[in-house]
């Protein structure tokens, strides 16, 4: 077909959590949002109540809030003492570094266009039907099958 794909926006993972931090429900989440909402996923987190997240308690939260273990930040990230466990504040200190980090006004508020971020691009579209180079997940051919980047495929 050789049409150009058009560039799109999708979620960051880390936004779907600071979207269920808006008590108010104006679409928009404040630092003071913030600080609640971390303090209460924090303490859900600690599936064991001693205070600490494991790498596994982290595993677990990361998958149930943010859809996937590998979300960012993820333990490796947060334990920036590399200690056995992430602390209060390391859990609060990494989201609150992507919040101000998102926050590209910043005045303290999340909008829903500031948890947005570009799509990654897939390259390889177009030629012969099926794509060729590796199926990424769910695999098929077409537009939503393979293709491969140009960098060598990286993952997503």
């Amino acid at each position: 077909m050789g049409g150009q794909l058009q560039e799109s926006m999708i979620a960051r993972p880390i936004g779907l959590l600071f979207v269920g931090f808006d008590t108010n429900e104006d679409l928009s989440t404040t630092s003071e949002e913030l600080a609640i909402g971390l303090k209460a996923e924090f303490a859900r987190a600690d599936a064991n109540k001693d205070g600490f997240i494991s790498n596994f308690e982290m595993i677990d939260w990361s998958n149930l809030m943010m859809g996937d273990k590998e979300a960012q930040p993820d333990y490796r990230t947060m334990n920036a003492d590399l200690g056995q466990s992430v602390s209060p504040d390391e859990f609060s200190k990494a989201f609150q570094h992507d919040f101000k980090t998102m926050d590209k006004d910043g005045d303290g508020r999340l909008t829903r266009a500031e948890m947005l971020m570009m799509a990654p691009r897939m390259g390889g579209f177009g030629g012969s039907e099926g794509g060729g180079g590796m199926m990424r997940r769910g695999g098929g051919g077409g537009r939503g099958g393979g293709g491969g980047s140009p960098g060598g495929g990286a993952p997503y």
